[in-house]
């Protein structure tokens, strides 16, 4: 009899040793343009960790950091070598643009002077892909992609910033 308790008793040890050595496996929500940092203390026994995304347009990473780039899911892994010792899956969700406030909403420019208008968006952490300028009459002013204008004659013309979530200043 006691030797029966003695075998089962080693069984479950030996799983239980077995399972605590495979790679740490976590999924990780980030929103776009922020960073994780895995901080998993087994990690810290490493001093030799190289970090790689499986998809490098969703989520760079640099180090244990992991940045969101855009929309959509990818695996980030963590070698010693050849073995992974973490694999996290991370998910970069985005926040949408509900509003764009210009840094102006009407100025007057003298031919050949340029402005450089600059935006907000709301909420405070919504996703920020970018803005689109647009001019309403390019021989008037026009509009770089970075929000400057340059006048470039007499007239009067509407310059437009746009989101990819369809908000719109002007």
């Amino acid at each position: 009899m006691k030797l029966r308790k003695v075998f089962l008793s080693a069984a479950i040890s030996a799983t239980v040793l077995l399972t605590g050595c495979g790679p740490i496996k976590e999924e990780v929500s980030v929103n776009f343009a922020e960073t994780y940092t895995a901080s998993n203390e087994k990690l810290a026994s490493y001093t030799d960790l190289v970090w790689e995304s499986a998809d490098t347009a969703v989520v760079e990473v640099n180090g244990s950091e992991m940045l969101g780039l855009a929309p959509g899911s990818t695996i980030v892994t963590a070698k010693s070598g050849d073995s992974i010792v973490a694999e996290y899956t991370v998910t970069v969700d985005i926040v949408p643009v509900t509003g764009i406030v210009l840094s102006t909403n009407s100025t007057e420019l003298v031919e050949g002077d340029a402005l450089k208008v600059t935006y907000t968006l709301f909420p405070d952490n919504a996703s920020d892909f970018g803005i689109q300028w647009r001019s309403a009459d390019e021989s008037v002013a026009t509009v770089t992609t970075e929000g400057e204008i340059l006048a470039l004659k007499v007239g009067q013309t509407t310059i437009t910033a746009s989101t990819t979530d369809g908000i719109i200043a002007t």
